[in-house]
């Protein structure tokens, strides 16, 4: 391992000190002005015209290289790298470089640059090859792939199959990313026709079993770096570094189920999320990151972007936010070029890893960069960068500064004219940067490293693709690879609650839309139900567009053992325009034994949470002080729905028991003061309706019935609705569900305590 420190003689040739060093002045000399992202809302441009342009004319070229027949071959997988005069030198793959290779074909679809005919034929060209490799026991481990396939003979020649090489490390890393992809790729396909190639990618993921990688130490969980194919051992190093590649790999096993959630908490609290600083001695400016790595090279920064995990408010779900970007990533890319700038004084301040290359035979990469965890970044320049560095960044473009922006796009056009000639736009071989550079402008005797000139690698040009699809994706206001990983519902909600865990909002007051109170159920005179209907009026003011929350509330003296029940909810504009409804909602109301079930039947299974002799009643058509003292049910509304006031209708209502004279529910709208953990919940296929959840907070008298709780969620389809179901125990911090007693259903698909 090499200390990344590197002695240069600096070329005697003049640096150009136009449009680049302004720019580099400007983040240097002037204070930072961040722009505030609001959550979900990525319609405002933070790109010029001009800029927005430059980077579609990047992508474009770039994505040259997975659409050629030299860097990816007839099995539809990529060369780790790609020589022209010499392509055998790189003859090999990763998983990693497949996974990369699926998302860039995706990204050429969705931005124009292939047919969906031809994106489809090549993502299942490749799916087919791995598929092979999975289902050959000597190709791979567990479901898990080796780190290199061999792709071409040394002559050059294409092998009739991709074989591993003799390295039996199996690695978690290049596993995590190529799993992730195949997620990112499967829910663009579902998003686009193609669920028949997205179950061809799902069926892949559901093979690779992490479990080989966890290592259980007492209470203590970890990740290792990689398994031995011969032996099963781990290996000797595990991850340690959040904002490194620990934090993707612990994300996968939790996802694919190789650690549960307390697991999953475990092993991110045993990683190292401390915060780093460095002051910079020309400005005395000091730059702090949240959540260091290790080196700090630059690509470890868009891991999260990359393989579909958000990185800050602009890119979140409904709901949820994430700092990484404004408070780690943001200072970090100010800090490279600072410390680039004014310490190491070269042209191009942007450092990060080129692992295909070597000089004297020493690999291009773990160069400490400030501010990192190690704290032993050098003070001697490079002789080489990695010239998709100042590319990454644009995976947080909204996030970015104006000066850092206008730096990063000097950077990029004083690289593309650079007359050392980097960029490749034209020719047979327009596949634009070269996979190294010199870190100073103009440096026409630049010879490369061991490989020499010329050399397209399959990461560098992936960084570069993947991280200009997402910063143009939010410049236009749509949808990023984060939101394509999201389109499985178990990865969405699992989503939700990792960054829920991750970066906690503040919490905020609950809207409060009134207190409601009906009469009793019974008299000592009047033995006959009066049901009633409620409508609840929303102020428009209370709601906003995306995800949206009701709390009802038992307001009774705790212990009260008194309850009210219902046997529909509706949500409509006070127009009566319907939004979603549950159950069937007479006129006038009935509350006779025939019209009792009417909830349960509108649905695929039933709802009756039985618990001993102590019911947890008929959830979620019922609201207990005891048991259920709280129900929570998330939807989502379009601007136009909530710009407008609305009504919650509870039909046929009553309150028990003879001895009550009232019972009094409040209903509140969009707290965040509750943090909510969502279990595994799958509708297929896809249906487009609105999605209603309902989440029940159970008082935690209900311990002793642990073994009538699984950690599931049900989901089912009524007729203008989707509808998932959960009830948690003991609050927001454990995911535990009654599951239904159904005499209907013929199979338990489910794992868990259930009855059929």
């Amino acid at each position: 391992m090499t200390d990344g420190k590197v002695s240069i003689k600096r070329a005697s040739f003049r640096t150009s000190l136009g449009v680049l060093a302004f720019a580099i002045a400007l983040i240097v000399l002037w204070p930072r002005t961040v722009r505030a992202a609001s959550p979900g809302d990525v319609a405002d441009t933070y790109l010029t015209e001009e800029q927005a342009a430059l980077l579609d004319e990047m992508l474009d070229t770039h994505l040259n290289y997975f659409i050629a027949a030299g860097p990816i071959t007839g099995h539809g997988l990529p060369l780790t790298a790609y020589k022209p005069d010499n392509p055998e030198v790189y003859g090999h793959s990763t998983p990693a470089e497949w996974g990369y290779a699926l998302q860039a074909w995706i990204a050429a679809w969705e931005r124009g640059k292939l047919a969906a005919p031809a994106a489809t034929g090549r993502i299942d060209q490749a799916l087919t090859t791995i598929s092979r490799l999975q289902a050959d026991p000597a190709q791979n481990y567990e479901g898990l792939f080796y780190p290199f396939y061999l792709l071409l003979f040394p002559n050059g020649a294409e092998r009739p199959s991709p074989v591993h090489d003799v390295d039996d490390r199996i690695p978690s890393g290049d596993n995590a990313i190529l799993y992730q992809s195949l997620g990112v790729v499967a829910g663009y396909l579902r998003d686009h026709d193609a669920a028949a190639l997205a179950d061809k990618a799902d069926a892949i993921r559901q093979k690779m079993d992490f479990s080989p990688f966890v290592v259980r130490d007492g209470a203590d969980v970890y990740l290792n770096h990689l398994v031995h194919a011969s032996s099963g051992a781990v290996g000797d190093f595990r991850w340690d570094v959040y904002a490194d590649e620990g934090g993707l790999v612990t994300w996968v096993a939790f996802i694919s189920r190789a650690i549960s959630w307390d697991e999953y908490r475990t092993a991110t609290e045993l990683q190292m999320r401390n915060a780093a600083s460095w002051t910079s001695p020309c400005t005395a400016r000091t730059y702090v990151a949240e959540e260091a790595p290790w080196f700090n090279a630059m690509f470890t920064w868009g891991s999260r972007s990359l393989h579909g995990f958000p990185s800050g408010d602009f890119d979140a779900p409904a709901g949820t936010a994430s700092q990484y970007a404004a408070k780690s990533f943001a200072p970090a890319v100010d800090a490279h070029l600072d410390y680039g700038t004014c310490v190491l004084g070269v042209d191009y301040p942007i450092t990060s890893d080129s692992p295909s290359q070597a000089d004297g035979g020493i690999g291009l990469t773990g160069r400490y960069t400030p501010p990192n965890l190690s704290d032993q970044a050098t003070t001697e320049a490079p002789a080489h960068i990695a010239t998709h560095g100042p590319f990454v960044p644009f995976n947080i473009g909204p996030a970015l500064s104006t000066e850092t922006l206008t730096a990063l796009i000097a950077m990029i056009e004083s690289l593309k004219t650079d007359t050392a000639g980097y960029y490749h736009a034209t020719g047979d071989h327009p596949y634009g940067f070269e996979v190294i550079a010199s870190p100073f402008h103009n440096n026409n005797a630049y010879a490369g490293a061991d490989q020499g000139r010329g050399v397209f690698e399959t990461l560098n040009q992936a960084f570069i693709v993947l991280s200009l699809f997402n910063g143009l994706q939010l410049q236009d206001g749509k949808e990023t690879l984060s939101a394509y990983a999201a389109q499985a519902p178990e990865h969405e909600l699992a989503m939700q609650q990792a960054l829920q865990y991750l970066y906690p909002t503040p919490a905020d007051p609950w809207c409060v839309v009134g207190d409601y109170t009906f009469a009793s159920r019974l008299t000592e005179d009047d033995p006959v139900i009066h049901p009633e209907q409620q409508d609840i009026r929303i102020r428009a003011d209370c709601v906003k567009p995306g995800s949206n929350t009701i709390l009802l509330e038992a307001k009774l003296p705790a212990k009260a053992y008194r309850w009210l029940v219902w046997d529909s909810l509706a949500l409509t504009t006070v127009q009566r325009d319907p939004i979603w409804s549950l159950g069937a909602n007479e006129a006038p109301p009935d509350y006779t034994s025939a019209a009792f079930d009417e909830f349960d039947d509108r649905l695929p299974f039933n709802i009756d949470f039985d618990v001993e002799s102590m019911g947890a009643g008929e959830f979620p058509f019922q609201l207990n002080d005891n048991a259920l003292p709280q129900i929570f049910i998330t939807f989502d509304l379009t601007a136009a729905e909530a710009a407008q006031d609305l009504i919650l209708n509870l039909d046929t209502l009553y309150a028990t028991h003879d001895d009550v004279d009232s019972f009094t529910l409040r209903v509140q709208v969009n707290g965040k003061d509750k943090t909510y953990t969502w279990p595994y919940a799958t509708v297929t296929p896809p249906i487009d309706k609105p999605l209603v959840l309902l989440y029940a907070v159970l008082d935690n008298n209900l311990d002793r019935y642990w073994g009538d709780l699984v950690n599931n969620v049900e989901a089912g389809v009524t007729e203008n609705a989707r509808i998932r179901l959960m009830v948690d125990a003991w609050g927001p911090g454990n995911a535990l569900v009654y599951e239904p007693h159904s005499d209907s259903e013929p199979l338990c698909p489910n794992f868990g305590n259930r009855y059929c």
